[in-house]
């Protein structure tokens, strides 16, 4: 079954909701050039830049995106918001670990 989405990708004369075009970059240098969080130790500063830079991320790439978009299966691929959510479960997972200092033995990393 063909899919009626078109990438978004396709056409970098697209409008990102913030004005900028989806394909363009923005203006900001990433959060770790920008100064911020410096009461902040050196290495959860590093782990809070990256977050942030992938907050940015999700929102200038899949901000726009109408639910259609997001649960397309082109070429039945993985869906975008497939994607999406996987990423928010890992992050809670990664998060969740250093408190879980009795986790039992089979939901361990291995």
């Amino acid at each position: 079954m063909r899919s009626s989405f078109t990438c978004p990708a396709e056409s970098d004369k697209l409008a990102h909701p913030r004005g900028k075009t989806r394909m363009g970059q923005s203006n900001l240098p990433e959060p770790w050039l920008r100064g911020t969080l410096t009461e902040v130790h050196a290495m959860p500063r590093a782990v809070l830049h990256a977050l942030e830079l992938a907050k940015e991320d999700l929102e200038r790439w899949c901000g726009g995106l109408t639910d259609e978009e997001l649960n397309a299966r082109p070429a039945g691929i993985a869906p975008v918001a497939f994607h999406l959510r996987h990423i928010a479960r890992s992050m809670d997972r990664l998060l969740s670990m250093p408190k879980a200092a009795s986790w039992p033995e089979s939901r361990s990393p291995r």
